[in-house]
């Protein structure tokens, strides 16, 4: 009777289906969109940055706009689209792709004279099977921004390099750098803005129903005052 039990222990597990591991990842491809409408820091960055964090090779794929950025993401071509309108996301997800927001691009700065609060913030994506199997990478990609965050802050010539980036002269680089935060971390004004502008989405009957924590990276929700 034992060696039958036995034999049948090992009959399920050969039959139990293996876990598919994910390839490693040889490079991190990620997404950019020329101008100002879809800013990243990390557009401008200086590739040490980049290697600092990863240790692999990061490779910028630049797209026309934000409906091929998130084409290339849906079919695989990258790997994080780094900058997108929170509204972009919200319709993407409500056509079915499974998205996750990892950070805040930009955004106005609090309280700054001349920049009314504003919806609608510039967010980084991924998949949600992309942050399963990597989600070391997705860490390391926060990581980086909010260096780049910081190396704007005190680089004397990154401003101008944000501009090139972006398609703007020296004296605009250094407006947006004075009048935009770049910090990847999710605050609760930001939370509140993206709530604003899902339920504009939907009131266009262009988001889901989702709730809007379950389309956020969990690492952000960590730093979210419990609702």
């Amino acid at each position: 009777m034992k060696k039958y039990v036995c034999l049948c222990l090992l009959w399920l597990a050969s039959a139990a289906p293996l876990a598919a591991v994910p390839a490693p990842l040889e490079r991190l491809r990620v997404a950019f969109a020329p101008g100002a409408g879809n800013l990243s820091v990390l557009a401008a960055a200086p590739e040490s940055l980049w290697r600092d964090h990863l240790g692999l090779p990061v490779e910028k794929v630049f797209c026309a706009g934000e409906e091929e950025q998130l084409t290339a993401l849906a079919e695989g071509r990258v790997h994080i689209v780094a900058s997108i309108r929170a509204s972009k996301v919200l319709a993407a997800a409500a056509r079915g792709q499974a998205l996750r927001i990892v950070t805040v691009a930009c955004r106005p700065r609090p309280g700054l004279a001349g920049h009314a609060a504003e919806d609608d913030e510039l967010v980084s994506v991924t998949t949600g099977q992309f942050i399963m199997d990597h989600n070391d990478a997705v860490r390391a990609f926060m990581d980086a921004q909010a260096d780049a965050a910081e190396w704007l802050e005190r680089d004397g010539g990154a401003a101008a390099l944000l501009a090139r980036a972006a398609g703007l002269d020296a004296a605009q680089g250094e407006e947006l750098r004075r009048g935009r935060s770049f910090s990847p971390q999710l605050t609760d004004k930001d939370f509140d803005a993206l709530t604003r502008t899902q339920a504009r989405q939907r009131a266009l009957g262009l988001a889901g129903p989702q709730a809007l924590r379950s389309l956020i990276y969990y690492r952000q929700l960590r730093l979210l005052t419990p609702s």
